[in-house]
């Protein structure tokens, strides 16, 4: 036998062997078109009596939806008709304080790069009339009674963020993420 057949002979049977001992097999679409395509399948083999087990992953529509203009009120309010299970948003704060869904630390209008935090809520709405503060935001996506990943931006308010999140009773169906840099 070759030694380029060996390799891939040995390649398929830790594959394989890879397969029958995982907890949980990923299958996930070659091409990705719509939210519902992106509905993957989890399967793997239940060891205890050897039989394929199978459960759907959770779909998140990130920034609202690829439907709408991202990090809007439109999209918070019609992301879940696409069939996504959760929504994903950022906030950050703005110079009056307002925690507003706004991916980028910069706003560019007119030619000129203008930061967010430097910005307060009317200033910014001047600038891209769609942007969305976190309050209006979540009462958008309550309704939908799906869940939230929210990532909280370097500049947003967690106190604010955790707080607005309890106040409509959304604690137990968001997830808070906040990436750091360290020295």
């Amino acid at each position: 036998m070759n030694s380029k057949l060996t390799c891939a002979l040995i390649l398929f049977i830790l594959m394989i062997m890879s397969f029958a001992m995982a907890d949980e097999i990923n299958v996930i679409p070659h091409e990705i078109s719509s939210v519902s395509a992106v509905k993957t399948v989890r399967s793997g083999v239940d060891k205890r009596n050897n039989t394929l087990r199978t459960k759907q992953a959770k779909v998140v529509a990130h920034r609202g939806s690829a439907h709408w203009e991202e990090n809007t009120l439109i999209a918070f309010q019609n992301f879940a008709s696409t069939g996504a299970d959760a929504v994903e948003l950022d906030a950050r704060s703005c110079l009056d304080g307002t925690q507003v869904i706004f991916h980028d630390s910069n706003i560019t209008a007119n030619g000129i790069r203008y930061k967010v935090s430097a910005l307060t809520l009317d200033q910014l709405r001047m600038l891209k009339p769609s942007v969305c503060t976190l309050d209006e935001a979540l009462e958008a996506i309550a309704q939908s009674g799906k869940d939230i990943f929210l990532e909280l931006k370097e500049t947003a308010d967690g106190v604010k963020c955790v707080n607005s999140v309890q106040s409509r009773g959304l604690l137990s169906r968001t997830v808070f993420s906040r990436f750091m840099k360290l020295h």
